[in-house]
C-alpha cells in the first residue's frame, strides 16, 4: 500500500438478486450497510478520504456496475459479503480489479471471516478482514502491513497466510454513529407490513445473541449480547428524525430485548421526550414479560418479529432452540393483551423434519394465529453448526452460494425429501393466509389507502410464493 499520501477508500455493498418465487424478493427491507457505515465514520474522524455505494440500495445490477463505479483513484476498495452475496461480491471484487488496478481489494463480513481461504481463491482480492473489522480495518487504511494486522489473512508467495484473530470484543459504544450522510438514504425502508408510518427505516444497536441455535452464527460475534447506550440510541433516532424525516423504526438486531432494563430505560426516554416515533423489533419469546411489553407500546412498539422455527418440540430441541410451545403462546397473548402485533417466523426443513413434523407447524402457526407469518426453508449456512453437521453427513445438495436464500431446499434430509418439502412450503403460506377468517381480519384492519396497498402487495406476495408448480 502506497503511504505517502492521504488515504482514499471505497466502501461496496454488493447487489442482491432474489428468485421471483423467494418471498423475501416481495417483502423484505432495504437496510443501511451498518457495517460498511461505522467503518466510514471512523475512516472520516482519522482524516481517510471515503465514499461509499450501496448498489443493493441503489439498485446497480452486475452488469451496470463498471459503469456505477466512481471515477478516480482509491488505494482500498472494501466489500463486504454475506453468504448469499458472496457470488456477487467476487465479480464487484474483478470489476474494481480492472477499475482501480492499484488498488488493494479487502473483502469482509460474515462469508469471508467463516470461509476466508475460499474468498482468496478469487485473485482479485487481496486480503479478508475477519470477525469485527474496525481495528483491523483501520490499521491496514493507515498503511500497516497485513503481517502486522489481528484478523487478517492474505496470499504471500502462493501461501494463505491467517494472522491471529482479535480476540477483543469492540466496544460499541465507542463506535461513532454511521456515516448516514454518504448513503442513498431515499432509498432505505422497512420491510412490508412492519411499518405504520413513512419514511421507515431498519436500525441495528447491538452485537451478538443470547441463543446457541444450530442454524445461527451467532456465535461470530459472541453469545455475550452488546447493546448501545440507550442515550446514543436515543440520540441516533433523533438524528435521524431530524436529517432525513424517518417517522419509523425497525430494529433488526438478532434479539433487540435481550437487556429489558436498557430496552426500558429507551422507551422511557421515547415517553418522556414525547418522541413521535413508531417501531418494531426481533425478540425471542423467552427475553419480553408483560410489563416490558407495556412500556414498549407506550413508547411506541406496534410490532414484534420472533423465531417460533417449529411447531415440534422434537425439532425444537433438534436445532438447540431453546425454547417450549407453551411459551410461545403465552408471548403470543401477552403481545395481543397491550396491542403489540406479531410476526412469527417458522423454518421448514431442519434436522430430523417429516411429513409429520412439517404438518405440525402449519398447523400451529394457525393455532397460534399471529398477524403475519413467515416461512422459510432451513438454510445451513457455512459457520454453523448445522452447516457442519450437514456436510459431515453428505446432506448438502449444493456448494453454489446463490441458492442459499431461505426459499431453495439445499439440504437433502433422509427423513422428508425434497419435493416434499418444496411444495411443503408453498402450502404453509396458501393454508394460513388463504383463510376466510385471516383474510376477513385483514380487511377489517384497513385504516387508509396504504393499509389496503400493503395488504394487496402482501396477497401478491402470497401467491407468487405459494403458487403450485
Amino acid at each position: 500500500m502506497n503511504s505517502a499520501h492521504s488515504k482514499s477508500v471505497l466502501l461496496i455493498n454488493p447487489p442482491l438478486v432474489k428468485s421471483s418465487t423467494n418471498v423475501w424478493r416481495h417483502i423484505d427491507s432495504c437496510t443501511p450497510p451498518f457495517g460498511l457505515a461505522i467503518l466510514a465514520a471512523i475512516l472520516l474522524e482519522q482524516g481517510i478520504s471515503v465514499k461509499i455505494l450501496d448498489c443493493n440500495a441503489l439498485g446497480i445490477p452486475l452488469d451496470m456496475m463498471e459503469r456505477s463505479l466512481p471515477t478516480g483513484t482509491y488505494d482500498i476498495v472494501g466489500i463486504t459479503a454475506s453468504t448469499a452475496l458472496f457470488h456477487n461480491a467476487q465479480q464487484v471484487a474483478a470489476i474494481c480489479r480492472k477499475q482501480y488496478p492499484a488498488a488493494t481489494i479487502i473483502m469482509g463480513g460474515v462469508h469471508p471471516t467463516v470461509r476466508p481461504d475460499e474468498c482468496l481463491e478469487c485473485p482479485s482480492i487481496d486480503l479478508v478482514v475477519r470477525g469485527e473489522g474496525e481495528r483491523s480495518f483501520l490499521k491496514l487504511a493507515r498503511g500497516a502491513e497485513p503481517a502486522s494486522v489481528s484478523g487478517v489473512s492474505y496470499r504471500s508467495d502462493g501461501t494463505v497466510i491467517h494472522t491471529d484473530a482479535d480476540m477483543r470484543p469492540v466496544d460499541i459504544d465507542e463506535n461513532p454513529l454511521p456515516a448516514y450522510q454518504l448513503l442513498p438514504m431515499n432509498r432505505y425502508h422497512t420491510a412490508l407490513g412492519s411499518s405504520r408510518r413513512l419514511p421507515g427505516i431498519g436500525l441495528v444497536v447491538s452485537r451478538g445473541c443470547p441463543g446457541r441455535c444450530t442454524y445461527c452464527y451467532g456465535h461470530f460475534l459472541g453469545r455475550k449480547v452488546r447493546f448501545r447506550d440507550p442515550r446514543i440510541i436515543f440520540n441516533e433516532i433523533q438524528l435521524l428524525m431530524s436529517n432525513y424525516g424517518i417517522r419509523e423504526v425497525a430494529f433488526y438486531d438478532d434479539t433487540f430485548t435481550t437487556y429489558r432494563k436498557k430496552v426500558r430505560s429507551l422507551c422511557r426516554l421515547l415517553i418522556d421526550s414525547r418522541t413521535d416515533l413508531s417501531w418494531s423489533c426481533f425478540s425471542r419469546v423467552d427475553t419480553v414479560d408483560l410489563d416490558t411489553l407495556r412500556i414498549m407500546r407506550a413508547a411506541g412498539c406496534h410490532q414484534i418479529s420472533v423465531g417460533v422455527e417449529s411447531g415440534s418440540e422434537m425439532i425444537l430441541d433438534n436445532i438447540n432452540k431453546d425454547i417450549d410451545l407453551s411459551r410461545t403462546v403465552r408471548m403470543v397473548s401477552e403481545c395481543r393483551k397491550v396491542g403489540i402485533m406479531v410476526r412469527a417466523c417458522f423454518m421448514l426443513g431442519n434436522p430430523g423434519e417429516t411429513p409429520e413434523t412439517i404438518r405440525q407447524t402449519i398447523d400451529f402457526a394457525k393455532q397460534l394465529n399471529p398477524d403475519i407469518v413467515l416461512f422459510n426453508i432451513t438454510t445451513p449456512y457455512p459457520g454453523t453448526r448445522m452447516f457442519d453437521w450437514a456436510d459431515s453427513n453428505g446432506y448438502l445438495t449444493t456448494y453454489d452460494w446463490r441458492d442459499y436464500d431461505l426459499s431453495k431446499v439445499v439440504m437433502e434430509l433422509p427423513s422428508v425429501n425434497k419435493e416434499h418439502l418444496e411444495c411443503a412450503y408453498k402450502r404453509a403460506y396458501r393454508e394460513f393466509y388463504l383463510r376466510p377468517a385471516y383474510l376477513w381480519k385483514r380487511l377489517l384492519k384497513i385504516r387508509s389507502l396504504a393499509d389496503i396497498k400493503m395488504n394487496w402487495n402482501g396477497l401478491q406476495a402470497v401467491f407468487k410464493t405459494g403458487r403450485k408448480s
